[in-house]
């Protein structure tokens, strides 16, 4: 995601292959502190605090205008723009490593080739690539002028049932949220096409994320909707976004976009790069608000993005935007959910966009408070994140992200996992209940926007029916650790615990309230004292209201 402070271990991410082509990106761009010129058309406006980058469409004519200042972009290099934490001293790090082009306040422009992108000490800083958008068609800021206001009851459509709104927002379940979170970030496996499955790994180069790609697919293909890969490159690395339709039944040309990223990063991809906060805990979101409104018809068409790519630079809402036009896609208004469950003294969400689209910041800040009763704050300068291509195409679109986003400690960590202490204050960082009260917020935003009917779509496929189960461990034999994996019949308190071959408890792994269906649990082969036993025979047994089960596994040291 977009962290704004400096990551303190480097990130051995691999070679050229996460950093894209030059081919793609601009040549030369543009720099003016003044008013933003007129007469200036196809071109991406990127606003900082100090001015506005203007990127033009490779190959177009020149950017002529008075305090427009030409910044050439070395051949085979690409452009970026990158937060400079600790000022002057970042400077003198970035030009180490790349050409810094520019430095404005906390931003510097920098052009870096395929090499330089994939230095580790580059990798350390939160950075865009600048690249060509087109802007969004006329028509669609015409209806954006509509829908962004929150205005929804116009001459062809009307605005929500508060009834069908309140339903939407009361069918949302923590424990569904949590579950996919879980699944996402390696915590709990899950099924999928017959098969038992886990990744703990969604960096773009690994083969983890074709696993967590599949299982989004087939989430929301159980919910009823059509699917949509899109395929993309960052450099020589395939990627894809995964977007889950649902047409609307008046205005089916107007298009809401929920998203976030689900790719992950870490100090060691190697080992894992698990991101259960950033972002298995947006991409979470978004699968659960396309389960709440699957029941519904909706007036405008609902896109549940799930975008790839984002740590990179936000290529794949970058690509997602660059095709709106080739696709007839017309969005008029996105909401991206990124980093959503932590805290450590805040318990709080930041809402941040841009001025021009203040109406539709004021209206999930409305929902928010009527429905949630959290705190928030807004910010007017959007960086980082998947909200951001939407912005510099003239969409309106805002970022819901935890207020204490800058702070978290397992920020893009092998140790960002659910359920990790939060240093000092005896709890995890992770916590459902703020995920809870900012998709509240969102759920009741979607409804204002998309303006869900009533529950004539056909139900989607029945859940098959959980039933007590105990499987094998794997691997079995094993050495050091092992994964459970189980499944409830109905939710209830779970234990979980290992005997040695005596008979005699040597750790208890679960004492927990558990929902119904799949769960697991991993044994690291260390007793309840955190030393670890020996060699041979164990049992595991698994205790519900429902009924009890043993199996048992070999440890060979």
């Amino acid at each position: 995601m977009r962290h704004l402070s400096v990551v303190l271990a480097a990130l051995l991410l691999s070679s050229a292959a996460a950093v894209a082509t030059a081919a793609a990106g601009p040549q030369r761009i543009y720099w003016t502190s003044g008013p933003m010129p007129r007469g200036i058309d196809r071109v991406t406006v990127r606003s900082l605090p100090g001015g506005t980058v203007l990127v033009p469409r490779v190959g177009r004519e020149a950017v002529t205008a008075p305090g427009v200042e030409a910044i050439d972009v070395p051949v085979g290099a690409e452009a970026f723009v990158v937060r400079l934490p600790h000022g002057a001293d970042d400077v003198a790090v970035l030009s180490t490593v790349a050409t810094v082009l520019r430095v404005e306040g906390a931003y510097a422009l920098l052009a870096a080739d395929a090499a330089q992108a994939a230095n580790p000490l580059l990798q350390l800083y939160r950075k865009e690539r600048l690249t060509y958008l087109p802007p969004a068609p006329a028509s669609v800021v015409a209806a954006a002028g509509r829908t962004g206001a929150g205005a929804t009851a116009t001459a062809t459509t009307t605005a929500v049932d508060p009834q069908v709104k309140q339903a939407i927002v009361n069918s949302l379940n923590i424990a569904k949220w949590t579950q996919y979170v879980r699944e996402l970030s390696g915590d709990l496996v899950f099924w999928l096409n017959g098969q038992l499955k886990s990744t703990n790994n969604r960096h773009i180069t690994k083969p983890g994320i074709l696993i967590a790609q599949d299982y989004m697919e087939d989430r929301l293909r159980a919910m009823g909707y059509t699917v949509i890969r899109q395929p993309f490159m960052v450099g020589g690395t395939p990627a894809q976004n995964i977007i889950g339709v649902k047409t609307g039944v008046v205005l089916p040309d107007e298009i809401i976009v929920v998203g976030s990223h689900h790719d992950s990063l870490s100090e060691d991809i190697n080992l894992r790069a698990p991101g259960a906060e950033d972002d298995a805990s947006g991409t979470a979101g978004v699968l659960h608000l396309a389960e709440l409104l699957a029941p519904y018809r909706t007036e405008r068409t609902i896109h549940f993005a799930c975008f790839s790519g984002e740590e990179q630079g936000i290529y794949g809402s970058q690509y997602y935007v660059s095709q709106l036009g080739a696709n007839g896609w017309h969005v008029t208004n996105a909401m991206v959910l990124d980093e959503i469950s932590a805290w450590e003294t805040n318990f709080a969400v930041v809402i941040e966009g841009q001025p021009a689209w203040e109406p539709l910041m004021s209206l999930y800040q409305g929902n928010l408070t009527q429905w949630a009763g959290v705190s928030y704050r807004k910010d007017y300068v959007s960086w980082g994140s998947d909200h951001v291509p939407f912005q510099q195409a003239g969409i309106p679109a805002f970022i819901a992200i935890h207020m204490d986003y800058p702070s978290y400690p397992y920020w893009e960590s092998i140790n960002d996992k659910w359920n990790q202490p939060c240093p000092g204050l005896g709890r995890a960082c992770m916590d459902p209940a703020l995920a809870l009260a900012i998709l509240k917020g969102a759920a009741a935003t979607l409804a204002d926007l998309a303006v869900p009917i009533d529950r004539s779509t056909p139900a989607p496929p029945a859940p098959v029916v959980a039933r007590l189960a105990l499987e094998q461990n794997v691997p079995n034999p094993f050495n050091p650790s092992t994964l459970i994996a189980f499944e409830l019949a109905a939710p209830g308190r779970v234990h979980l615990d290992i005997y040695d071959a005596a008979g005699r408890r040597v750790r208890r792994l679960l004492d927990e309230e558990r929902p119904a269906g799949a769960g697991s649990a991993r044994w690291d082969g260390l007793d309840e004292l955190g030393r670890a036993v020996a060699s041979g025979l164990y049992h595991y047994r698994l205790i519900t209201d429902d009924g009890a089960l043993s199996r048992s596994m070999v440890l060979a040291r």
